[in-house]
């Protein structure tokens, strides 16, 4: 993260935000199978949009931070190691330690096949090894993008990034009316899967910040989190009668605002925040990383000593969030954060 991103706190909070609406999701989703319990009432089953928000987080710092890169091949190198940098290292050591849980020894090609594409984040049918891993592929994909536009003259890169784009949103829009009939080619689901949109939109949001001198920051923001909220609400609605095909409309779009109106009005405003909001946006990546295996195991471990029949169910995956949140901020702290520093 460079001097520049790293001063925006708001970003910092919504990287944390982010992180614990997908663990919230889990959470409900492991008490479920596990305690046959609906956590909170369910409310939470929205947070996988957690996701939606990385996506357009990711997009605006990207542009953010690389903007005047574009067009400059000499600064694809440097690009190019900070994203592996960042995505790459703390993602194998993740998955070495799942890898004898969760796979255990291969025994055949198709093994080997997953092992390798979910260790290099290739697209792939099966579940990856890391199984929040497959936003990641997005992420990768998302990065070798924009580093073309680095790589490559600008003058010739922008009309194709525009075709790209426009084929992204009619592929979108067709699913959107076919309700899901309409399936991509195959193989081109990763490239034009509508999840680029929102990294479009963070790219955008960015670009607004700077091109439009606007003193209406917090109402953007506003505006931007009441979809958001109003989204999560009616998930159920929602999710019953256009199933996943609302996210990119209804979280997407109103993540752009969120962002873009929230880092206008901290330019032109001071703000403090709780260290320890900043501190979940800096371990916010360890916590997506570890939250899913932490939840399913001391969802598993705590079963098994009984706890859940001595403090009931809504202790019991309070506990397991705590703890699960606890150890990815440890997580952090012990291993991502040394291991960043050494490598930067």
């Amino acid at each position: 993260m460079t001097p520049e991103t790293h001063r925006l706190q708001s970003v910092q909070v919504f990287r944390g935000a982010a992180a614990l609406l997908v663990l919230l999701f889990h959470a409900t989703v492991v008490s479920k199978f596990y305690l046959d319990y609906n956590f909170a009432g369910g409310v939470f089953l929205f947070g996988y949009s957690g996701v939606d928000f990385f996506f357009v987080l990711s997009g605006f710092i990207i542009f953010l931070t690389h903007r005047r890169e574009v067009g400059r091949s000499e600064r694809i190198r440097p690009y190019l190691k900070k994203r592996f940098v960042r995505i790459y290292p703390l993602y194998w050591i993740v998955a070495l330690m799942l890898a004898p849980v969760y796979f255990g020894v291969p025994h055949h090609a198709g093994d080997f096949i997953v092992l390798l594409k979910s260790f290099l984040l290739l697209p792939q049918i099966e579940n990856p090894l890391v199984t929040v891993a497959w936003s990641l592929t997005h992420e990768v994909f998302f990065y070798g993008m924009f580093g073309l536009a680095i790589y490559f003259p600008w003058r010739y890169m922008r009309p194709l990034f525009i075709i790209w784009l426009l084929i992204t949103a009619l592929f979108y829009l067709g699913k959107v009316l076919t309700n899901g009939a309409l399936q991509l080619p195959p193989h081109s689901g990763l490239v034009f899967s509508s999840y680029n949109l929102e990294f479009a939109m963070g790219c955008a949001a960015a670009y607004l910040l700077d091109r439009y001198r606007l003193t209406s920051g917090r109402r953007i923001a506003i505006i931007g989190l009441t979809i958001f909220l109003l989204c999560g609400l009616s998930e159920s609605f929602m999710h019953r009668h256009f199933g996943w095909r609302h996210t990119v409309l209804g979280y997407g779009l109103s993540s752009m605002l969120l962002v873009w109106g929230a880092v206008l009005w901290e330019r032109r405003n001071r703000i403090v925040v709780p260290s320890l909001l900043l501190l979940l946006g800096d371990a916010s990546y360890s916590i997506y990383l570890t939250h899913y295996a932490l939840l399913d195991l001391f969802a598993k471990g705590l079963l098994a000593l009984d706890i859940p029949a001595v403090i009931g169910p809504t202790l019991t995956v309070g506990m397991i969030i705590a703890l699960s949140l606890s150890i990815g901020v440890l997580f952090y702290l012990y291993v991502e954060r040394p291991l960043l520093a050494r490598l930067r």
